[in-house]
């Protein structure tokens, strides 16, 4: 088996004025991801404590600036698919409406309105309405697919409140489809290929069987969804991964694969919430038609303003070096999370 997870330690010196500039040491990773061998470094600088701003505030703020996304402006402020595509000018299930992107990201961009809720706290999402979500958003892509010659790279988005990025507060999905996949889609496909042509193995196999004997980082599973806390993290804190197992590409998913994926992440979704997290990107990866290399997968990851002064969590090294800093490690996490999941 090809898996390793690789990292290497250090650690600095300095005189601390919190300890009278008594020799301090503050030890610290630099950890390979076993697939794609990219560098993520974690310094431990204590247990996770967040302060939520107000909420309440960017809500009422946002009724204020106008919502596209709320039930009574949706007909008037919200974009229409052309009749050739959906008739219905929406693709509707529940709650759930899937609109045109006016923002082209991709020749294929939507956006998938979750309730008509314009806000939902982090531990008011019910695994129902998460699906249903995803089961239009999975409709949206087989029209497209039917239409297309080649397969496209498809990926299912969300980013949850404005320090992840989303300029609407009222939730909402954004499926994205195309020929031309992202950079992380991009070398997560190269990194696959390349597993299997050294290793003769199939690289998500291998990973998720190396998680659950290891039990470090491995959470449980919910249906198909393989839960773990990836060994590298995305971002300031230890983000969470579901991997579907033998599942190549979301379109292949049923409808029971989507509901029991949800119910895990209504799981995370409350975990994360019960530590003060309010905000979070998620992305949900699928392999492209016809390659076997690539298992439909996701990452969810905490987004937060991490002091009072509403700095970003991202800084120099995630922006421009490209390389995420963690103040977590991973298996700390996992071991406050595993409880929540069974097999």
């Amino acid at each position: 088996m090809g898996i390793t997870f690789k990292k290497v330690t250090g650690q600095t010196s300095y005189l601390d004025p919190r300890q009278d500039f008594d020799l301090t040491q503050r030890h610290f990773e630099i950890r390979f991801d076993p697939l794609t061998q990219q560098t993520g470094r974690i310094v431990n600088i204590g247990g996770l404590s967040l302060d939520p701003p107000d909420l309440g505030a960017w809500v009422k703020r946002s009724l204020e600036i106008g919502c596209p996304f709320c039930t009574e402006a949706m007909d008037t402020m919200a974009a229409k698919f052309p009749e050739d595509f959906a008739p219905e000018g929406r693709i509707r299930r529940g709650e759930a409406v899937v609109i045109p992107n006016v923002i082209p990201f991709d020749a294929h961009a939507a956006i998938c309105v979750i309730s008509a809720d314009h806000f939902i706290p982090l531990d008011g999402f019910t695994a129902e309405a998460l699906g249903d979500a995803l089961l239009a958003c999975q409709d949206f892509f087989r029209r497209w697919a039917s239409e297309s010659s080649e397969g496209l790279y498809l990926s299912i988005n969300w980013n949850y409140m404005p320090p992840a990025g989303s300029s609407i507060v009222h939730p909402h999905l954004q499926p994205i489809a195309g020929q031309t996949p992202t950079n992380a889609h991009r070398e997560l496909i190269r990194a696959c290929h390349e597993y299997v042509s050294h290793h003769m193995t199939h690289y998500w196999r291998d990973f998720v069987e190396k998680e659950a004997d290891l039990g470090e980082r491995y959470l449980g599973r919910t249906g198909k969804a393989v839960w773990t806390v990836p060994f590298v993290p995305s971002g300031f804190y230890p983000d969470t991964m579901a991997v579907f197992w033998e599942c190549v590409d979301l379109l292949m998913l049923e409808e029971q694969d989507f509901l029991d994926f949800s119910r895990g992440l209504v799981t995370v979704l409350g975990f994360y919430h019960s530590l003060g997290v309010y905000s979070f990107n998620l992305t949900l990866f699928s392999g492209r038609q016809g390659d076997t290399t690539l298992w439909a997968h996701s990452k969810i990851t905490p987004r937060c303003l991490p002091r009072p002064i509403g700095n970003s969590d991202v800084t120099y090294f995630g922006l421009l070096h490209r390389e995420p800093i963690a103040v977590m490690n991973p298996e700390d996490m996992a071991s406050r999370m595993k409880s929540l999941f069974s097999d």
